[in-house]
């Protein structure tokens, strides 16, 4: 009877450390989840199955097209809201197009989605990745020119350091929102320092549009 007894309450705590576990690797995983980004690849040719095609015509207008007809494939609820013109190229075999993904108004940084069209303007291939779990305030807590004066903060208010506002180069002060290595995203101030004395440099700031926290500083070269 004792035996018995005994395999009953280490068959009782075996399931419950089975349950213990269980519950543990769930939360994790839902914590997982909650900082990893949802991501729908666009990359490859359009005419797979299913994937609605806009007639050829203007290029930047046929791929708002082609993101609308195809929205619910990728998770795009409002394409021209949601994807900013970036640039356009054209030569004799074809076009592109080429788009950043704004979250409220809030551009993503490092964000490229390009549309590919033959000679004839016809769309053949789409490329980049789309997030569409973004869930931030994007109303800052710090204006632009308290987060440049943190940055010549940071950099012990040197005299010979200036805040660079050269948008011809896309260096200049500007919001955006950035992933950051901890796996979340951020809304950010991207602030550039120049510095000409003892070493010429470009100074790069991320900053944290919320808290003022430097997320990131690099030393960059710009060149007229």
């Amino acid at each position: 009877m004792k035996r018995i007894i005994s395999l009953s309450v280490l068959g009782l705590l075996l399931c419950g450390n089975i349950f213990v576990t269980e519950h543990s690797a769930t939360a994790q995983k839902i914590q997982a989840d909650a900082t990893t980004p949802k991501k729908h690849s666009l990359s490859g040719y359009v005419y797979a199955e299913g994937f609605k095609i806009p007639e050829g015509g203007n290029p930047v207008e046929a791929a708002y097209r082609y993101f609308e007809l195809n929205k619910d494939r990728y998770h795009i609820v409002n394409p021209r809201e949601e994807l900013l013109l970036k640039r356009q190229e054209r030569d004799d075999y074809g076009a592109m197009v080429s788009f950043t993904q704004v979250y409220n108004g809030v551009p993503l940084l490092y964000s490229d989605i390009r549309a590919h069209f033959d000679g004839r303007g016809v769309l053949k291939e789409v490329e980049g990745d789309y997030v569409y779990d973004i869930n931030l305030t994007t109303t800052p807590q710090i204006d632009s020119a308290t987060v440049e004066n943190l940055a010549l903060k940071d950099l012990g208010f040197p005299k010979d350091a200036k805040v660079v506002n050269n948008k011809k180069k896309k260096a200049s002060t500007q919001m955006c929102i950035w992933l950051h290595q901890d796996g979340k995203f951020h809304l950010i101030w991207v602030v550039w320092i120049s510095q000409d004395y003892p070493k010429t440099h470009a100074w790069q700031y991320y900053i944290d549009a919320h808290d003022g926290t430097v997320l990131k500083k690099a030393d960059r070269m710009i060149r007229d």
